[in-house]
Formats: C-alpha cells, structure tokens, sequence
C-alpha cells in the first residue's frame, strides 16, 4: 500500500544559502523518511475516516439475491368444533431477489458532528506532517553545517600542522646553534602533537555529524558519502534578514500551534456529539424485489413485494455507557486544551530563546572577527620586522599559525550564527 507523498515544501529558507547538495539532501530526506512516512501514513488514515463519517450521511442502497429449500415436518390443525387434522411432512423452494435503501435521519446533528470531529482529525494531522516536514529539513542543515565545519577545521589543521612542524624544525636549528633552549624545542613539538590529535577528534567529528545525515536519510552511516569542501563558510555564510512579526503572527505560522488547536476542535465537537448520543435516532428503509417458491413465477410481477418502515430507536437503559462515553469525551477535551497551552507557551519560548541566541551568536561572530583582523596586523608586522632583522622565523610562524587559529574561531562563531539563523526559522515555524 502505498501513502500519498507530502506537498513539496514552497517556504525554503535555507535556499539563501546557495547549496544545491544541501538543497538536494532535504528533498531526498522528505522522500525517505521514516518519521515522515509514519505521520503521512496517519493524515491518509485520518482522511479515509473522514470520508466514512460524509458516508455515513448519504443513503446506503444494498441488493441481495438467495435461493433456498427447506423441508416443514407434520403439523396439525385444530378448527373451531374441536375436530383436528394433519399434514405430512412436506418441502419447499424459495427464491429471492430485492433492493434496501436505508437512510438514517440526522435528526439533531450527530453525524454532521461526526464529520466536523474527523475533518478536525484531517487538518492536525496535516499541520503534523508539516511540522515534521519543516523539523526534517531544520535538522539536516544543522547535521550538514557541522559537516562543513568539520571539513573547514580539518583543512586549517593541516595548514596549522604545516606550519608547527617548521617551527620545530626552526627550533632544532636555533638549538644546534645555541640560539634557543630544548624546553622551547619540546614546547613546539608538544604543539605538533595536539594539532595531531585534533586532526583525529576532528575526523570523528565530521564522521558523527554523516551519521546524523544517513539517519535522517534512510541510509547506513557507511552508505553516507559528502564530498569535502574547502572555505564552504567564506563562500556560504548567510543569514538573511528576519522579521518575527507579532506574537499571534508567529504562532499562526507554527504548524505544531494549528495541530493541537484542531485537536481542542475535534474533542470539543466529539464531546457534544456523545452528548447527543443519548437521543433518538430515526432510520427510514425501504425495500423491494421479488418472492417464490418456483423459478417458474420467479421475476413475475405477481412475486413482487415491497416494504416502507420507519423506525425510531431511544436508549432507555444503558447501564451507564453514554454517560460515561460523554464523560471521557469531556475529559478528552480538557486534556487537548491543556496540552495546546503548552504548546503555545513553548512555541513562544522557543521563538524568545532562538532569536536571543541568534543576536548572541552574532555578537560573538562580531568579536571573533576582530580577534582575526588584529591577528593579521600581527602577522603583518612579525613579517616586517622579520625583514628588518629585529624578529626570529619561529615567532613569525607561531604568529602565522596564531592567524590560522584565529580564521579558526571565527569559522568556528559563523557555524554557531548560522545555526542559530537556522533554529530562529524553526522556531518561526519556517
């Protein structure tokens, strides 16, 4: 059996960054998604018991056809004088071939109720394939952007590495001519040894990081291949421009909000359709075909027969079942209520806290960034006086690897901004 797929989605804020492999992951994870698939398969549920509830409105027309044979033992007759008589065993064919028509009078609107309730179901479980939609992509960008800054730290640890082995061996020849100390010597291996073991740390990060990805994606973590890109934030960084808008704005956007408020619908018409259960129900059937005991008068008009009848059923004892039904539908709606002013508290906590860390991780971005700027006048100067004489070759390149670790940070600090660009969307239920 297969579920009907998801409308593609049409608000794509992640486009702005410009990535057609990130751009292609996120359609390829809303196509294979389990989650996904899961609540897909639940709005197609919802819909088909939506449909029966419209059915259950329409009249019902049925056609049956049988043909039996019976056999009637020995009976006796006794007439009014007291005399008896008696007839012998005997048997019987019947043949039979009709049309119901049943149609149940919505007489104080239950089954209208009925469908409102499923129509309700329809719409949360809509909004809960969108919301899971739009949690799916937000998801796969942040795993993506961590592989990318995987893939950007390793690339500036290899330069770094570059960079400290040549202070080593700056350092063994200062040594060897008695201008420099072995601590000093043992201090810039030391160096080349963390940068080698961030080099490790930095593999498992960006191996954790496609593991997520596989998972969001229906694949085996060895099935998840991302080819390396170097410089991906100098060439990709973009926030774009948010405008929250009102509260009531923001909330009319989250599609988890929509969801439990057609909940607290649903369960409020479901508690008054139990309510109305209690009242009578009135059925009209009608029926016609033909009767024999012969295949011979079979479909004659002197075989035809017919019956109109109108019936009205009222509950008078139940044991306690309807008013008990009711009462869990009233408690049901309590609990939807509830549960949807919790969402909405979230919903606006969320959208407080992303857009306070998106302002912060701006703020840091911002200082990470002069931190650089500072360490390239360093370096520049380092250079010059190394030109000039008045500066060693191993202070130079523990100032150029300095630079390295500072393009580092703020790397480091664009990941973080755009992560947090990436929640506030989210958050914005974007």
């Amino acid at each position: 059996m297969t579920v009907a797929a998801p409308e593609p989605i049409t608000d794509q804020w992640w486009s702005t960054l410009r990535d057609d492999a990130l751009d292609t992951l996120i359609v390829e994870s809303i196509d294979v998604n389990a989650d996904l698939a899961v609540a897909a398969a639940r709005l197609q549920q919802a819909r088909a018991v939506a449909d029966g509830a419209a059915a259950a409105r329409r009249p019902r027309l049925d056609a049956s056809a049988g043909a039996a044979r019976e056999r009637n033992p020995r009976s006796t007759l006794r007439d009014t004088d007291g005399a008896s008589a008696s007839t012998p065993p005997f048997t019987q064919a019947r043949f039979s071939a009709q049309l119901e028509v049943g149609y149940e009078i919505d007489l104080l609107g239950r089954l209208s109720l009925a469908k409102q309730t499923a129509d309700a179901d329809v719409e949360a479980s809509e909004s809960d394939v969108i919301a899971l939609r739009r949690w799916l992509a937000h998801a796969v960008v942040s795993a993506y952007i961590d592989v990318r800054l995987a893939d950007d730290e390793l690339l500036r640890n290899r330069a770094a590495q570059a960079l400290q082995h040549a202070i080593v061996r700056a350092e063994t020849q200062r040594l060897v001519a008695g201008l420099s100390t072995r601590s000093a010597l043992r201090e810039a291996e030391r160096g080349l040894d963390s940068l080698i073991d961030a080099e490790r740390l930095l593999g498992t990060d960006r191996e954790l990081a496609l593991t997520r990805l596989a998972v969001l994606l229906g694949k085996a973590p060895v099935d998840m291949q991302l080819a390396a890109q170097d410089d991906y934030f100098e060439r990709n960084f973009f926030t774009g421009a948010l405008a929250p808008g009102l509260p009531a704005e923001v909330l009319a956007g989250r599609a988890d909000v929509a969801a439990a408020w057609q909940r607290v619908v649903a369960a409020g018409i479901d508690a008054e359709r139990t309510r109305r259960a209690r009242f009578p129900a009135l059925t009209l059937t009608s029926n016609a075909g033909y009767l024999s005991q012969s295949l011979r008068g079979w479909l004659t008009g002197e075989s035809m027969a017919w019956l109109v009848q109108a019936s009205l059923l009222t509950p008078l004892l139940d044991g306690g079942r309807n008013q008990a039904d009711t009462e869990r539908a009233i408690a049901q709606a309590g609990e939807q209520h509830a549960a949807y002013r919790k969402v909405v508290l979230q919903a606006l906590a969320e959208v407080e806290n992303a857009l306070s860390e998106l302002e912060s991780a701006q703020a840091r971005l911002a200082l990470a960034q002069a931190e650089h700027r500072r360490r390239i006048a360093d370096h520049e100067a380092g250079r010059a006086a190394l030109r000039a004489g008045t500066a060693d070759r191993p202070s130079v390149l523990s100032a150029e690897l300095a630079l390295i670790d500072a393009l580092s940070n703020v790397r480091r600090r664009q990941r973080d901004a755009m992560a947090a660009w990436a929640d506030a969307h989210q958050a914005l239920g974007e």
